[in-house]
């Protein structure tokens, strides 16, 4: 909750949105994060953690099948002597090292090859089967029943929080990764549970990074879907194809162009999506028809580019700065790289900023009446509380008038709509 002395520098212009003066408030919400955890039931994970070695072992004899020998997939010179060496596959990135052809996480999704998708799945599995549901059950074991991490507060350029330790056997572990949209991620989500007489509540801000993109970009289109209340998506699919029809294919292009997507890229989403039933011309002319339909998007995402070339730096509306240290020596590619990505950092930092402040009024207000309701999870823009069942009307109360202040606050021409679900577990409650 603002304090009378908070709400008139509101008022004056004057509230402190520093970097600085927003992750110095935030910290009774960290700390409690920390301290609170998430109650976790392992009951059942047993039989994820076979499925997961199930699609370990058959990613395994996929890329073996086509190989024609016995490959090691956690042996990067195999990999690079597969991809590169025996099928013929172009080089993406080397390692800053060793100069190697490289195998990383973020090359092979750029990779266009069976061998690729199945690297990858094989990856999945294995993190999330060695990095959550084998360390999950040991550490709430070690923390009464609750799975605790710790956050990190200021190590990433946008201002977001990130999670987990690099500690070869810490049990901490990285919320942040926690797969959204898999099938194996819900599955997961599903064993943080709330206590008896609980429930876990999940708030996040609704299309907050296209909101964010309209409101930096002052896009006139962007602006006007979002204050005339209809789907952005399927707004988005009329104005590219003249139907609502295509809406999956318009989300997909909605956040894929704020992060620096490539013609090839759009091109072979949109044939994911839609496999053999894509029309040819569709393939060839969406990437153009986005930027198209909003040209000052496109212009204000091609300014923030210049600016970061010419002067090695960008600042986000709170004053967050992210240093792109390009030398003579950078690689083209690196560079056009970095460059398509940059706006990824003004919807991002934004982003960050504005829902630890929503937290930290969120908190207060908790505080304020009293209740019986503590942070658990933050996962990027999703804050997860652990709220009694009693005080359950009072804390969705506290969700709205944390949303009226946010507002009050950042005044922007598009309103911040703040989402909540709740249920037994985090993956109910979602």
């Amino acid at each position: 909750m603002l304090s009378a002395e908070e709400k008139a520098a509101i008022e004056r212009r004057e509230w402190p949105v520093s970097p600085f003066a927003i992750d110095t408030m935030f910290l009774p919400v960290l700390v409690g994060l920390e301290q609170n955890g998430c109650a976790f039931d392992p009951t059942g994970l047993d039989v994820l953690d076979q499925d997961l070695t199930d699609q370990m072992e058959a990613a395994e004899f996929g890329v073996r099948a086509i190989a024609g020998w016995d490959v090691n997939l956690n042996a990067p010179h195999q990999l690079a002597k597969l991809l590169y060496t025996q099928l013929g596959l172009p080089v993406l990135k080397r390692s800053k090292k060793t100069k190697q052809p490289s195998v990383d996480r973020e090359v092979l999704p750029d990779t266009d090859h069976p061998v690729a998708d199945l690297i990858q799945q094989y990856r999945e599995a294995k993190k999330l089967r060695d990095t959550y549901v084998r360390v999950l059950p040991r550490n709430a074991a070690a923390n009464g029943g609750r799975a605790k991490t710790t956050y990190n507060n200021t190590l990433v350029e946008t201002g977001r929080l990130s999670s987990g330790s690099k500690k070869k056997y810490a049990l901490s572990f990285n919320a942040q990764n926690i797969p959204k949209r898999s099938a194996i991620g819900s599955q997961l989500r599903a064993h943080f549970v709330a206590p008896e007489g609980y429930l876990l509540y999940s708030i996040d801000a609704s299309q907050f990074q296209l909101r964010i993109a309209a409101v930096d970009s002052q896009d006139p289109g962007m602006i006007a879907a979002f204050l005339s209340g209809a789907d952005y998506h399927e707004q988005t699919s009329r104005d590219m194809f003249g139907t609502p029809a295509l809406r999956q294919i318009a989300k997909t292009l909605n956040f894929a162009m704020l992060f620096g997507a490539t013609r090839d890229k759009v091109r072979r989403t949109i044939l994911a999506l839609l496999g053999s039933t894509a029309d040819p011309l569709l393939l060839d002319t969406a990437y153009d028809r986005f930027f198209e339909i909003r040209p000052v998007l496109a212009a204000r995402i091609k300014e923030v580019q210049h600016l970061v070339s010419r002067q090695g730096y960008i600042d986000d509306w709170f004053g967050r700065r992210n240093i792109y240290p390009f030398d003579p020596g950078t690689p083209r590619w690196a560079r056009e790289k970095v460059l398509r990505e940059a706006y990824n950092f003004m919807i991002q930092g934004p982003e960050a900023s504005a829902m630890k402040i929503a937290s930290t009024i969120l908190h207060r207000h908790c505080e304020s009446y009293n209740l019986r309701a503590r942070p658990v999870l933050m996962v990027h823009d999703e804050i997860v509380f652990e709220v009694h069942q009693a005080d359950g009307a009072w804390f969705e109360r506290a969700i709205v008038n944390t949303e009226c202040d946010l507002n009050a606050l950042v005044r922007w021409p598009i309103p911040i709509k703040l989402d909540f679900g709740k249920g037994p577990n985090w993956l109910e409650a979602h």
